[in-house]
């Protein structure tokens, strides 16, 4: 078996799309857009590589009938080729829709809309094991009366349980072994979305250098998500990663007007120079008000050379998994450098040697991937920036096809989100 190949299969997808506008007035129009989507598809992993050091107290007992070594085991490792590849069957669903309406009056456009989505998935796993049935199925075994390898002992047999044989090499996996450690892990989970907005935008009245453009609108955005895994993968009794329940949701309010204002057109020195003003108040559900600005200009003094800059405030708040998600267990690939004093200083030797390390440089790693946790914080605030930009065009009068450009740019981030 090749963990390389690529084993994806088709996927059936079936998506339905409708959108419709209607004049009801002199420049005012109403509008509608309906979408769903549904995706079935499945990929496969290779076969489940097994690690007794992965699991909770799963050790191969000395009474275990398959067991040659007469000494209970802790670190016993298999790739499962008997069960074939993991599979995970995925169903998911999605569906948006949006009614609104929009139009001009006396030179302004403005626009109404509520937007409602929402994207749900449900995945059916196979091919990990259960802890609560690898621990009998490795512990003390026998052959009953009726020559059935039975676990337990003669005296307590455990009924129902199959004795699992790691050691026999290619197929000493039966297919009753797997169907008694085996489980199908079923998860569900959803993200959904709704916004109002309203928007009005246009130009006032002209000056000398040009028309005054202002934009201004209002927002309301409403966020939930949850991920419900299958209750053994809760409870960590699986061989694959523990993952809690994630489940939340959180609103904002949002006010922003934005400002274009001419300052000189053909004038000595200007042929154009303007600049952009904006500013955007929000207020969110879980951290509270947050206010951010931008100030831009764009100057041509001639024909062939044009300045702009602008600098700007952002934020990102954080999502409902940083914020609410429950804990997730990984294995990344963690090496250990006590394990091999031949690459460490001195000072690094008496640290490792300080912390239990045998001091002849005996001690080798077990095993390379390490169990970590993560999760959401609720406390967390948003990722905040500041941004500056500028640049230069210079276009040659003799050869218009020739345009060079400098550009610039400063981001600075503060309070950036990461994992823990």
């Amino acid at each position: 078996f090749n963990p390389f190949e690529d084993l994806r299969q088709p996927a059936e997808r079936v998506s339905l799309f409708a959108q419709g506008r209607r004049t009801v007035a002199t420049g005012t129009s109403v509008f509608a857009e309906a979408f769903w989507h549904q995706r079935k598809s499945s990929t496969q992993l290779a076969p489940l590589p097994f690690f007794t050091t992965r699991e909770t107290d799963v050790r191969v007992s000395e009474d275990n009938l398959y067991n040659p070594f007469d000494e209970t085991l802790t670190d016993v490792r298999r790739r499962l080729i008997e069960a074939g590849p993991r599979t995970f069957v995925q169903d998911n669903e999605a569906w948006r829709f949006v009614l609104g309406a929009d139009g001009t009056v006396g030179g302004w456009f403005w626009d109404l809309s509520a937007v409602h989505g929402r994207n749900e998935t449900d995945q059916q796993q196979t091919g990990d094991l259960l802890d609560s049935r690898l621990r009998p199925a490795l512990g003390p075994s026998f052959i009953d009366s009726a020559g059935n390898a039975t676990c337990g002992t003669p005296t307590a047999p455990i009924a129902g349980c199959v004795p699992l044989n790691l050691f026999g090499g290619a197929g000493s996996i039966t297919p009753e072994m797997l169907d008694y450690v085996g489980a199908t892990l079923n998860d569900t989970g959803y993200n959904e979305q709704t916004v109002f907005s309203a928007n009005i935008s246009g130009t006032p009245f002209s000056l000398p250098a040009g028309d005054l453009a202002l934009a201004t609108g209002v927002e309301y955005r409403e966020e939930k998500a949850a991920d419900d895994p299958d209750p053994q993968t809760v409870l960590g009794n699986t061989s694959g990663s523990a993952r809690s329940r994630t489940s939340g949701a959180f609103d904002s309010k949002e006010v922003y007007l934005e400002m274009g204002l001419p300052l000189l057109r053909d004038a000595p020195g200007a042929e154009l120079l303007e600049v952009d003003m904006g500013m955007r108040l929000v207020d969110f559900s879980n951290f509270g008000n947050q206010t951010v600005s931008e100030f831009g200009f764009f100057w041509q003094p001639v024909a062939t050379l044009q300045f702009r800059g602008a600098w700007s405030e952002a934020f990102r708040a954080p999502n409902v998994r940083e914020l609410f998600g429950g804990f997730t267990q990984s294995n990344p690939i963690v090496e250990d450098p006590c394990a091999n004093f031949s690459l460490l200083s001195p000072v690094a030797i008496e640290r490792c040697v300080a912390q239990g390390v045998p001091a002849d440089g005996s001690f080798m790693q077990s095993g390379e991937e390490t169990p970590q946790l993560s999760g959401g914080n609720r406390n967390l605030a948003p990722e905040e920036a500041e941004i500056l930009t500028a640049g230069v065009t210079w276009t040659s009068a003799a050869l218009p096809e020739l345009v060079v450009n400098l550009d610039f740019y400063d981001i600075e981030i503060d309070s950036g989100i990461a994992g823990l």
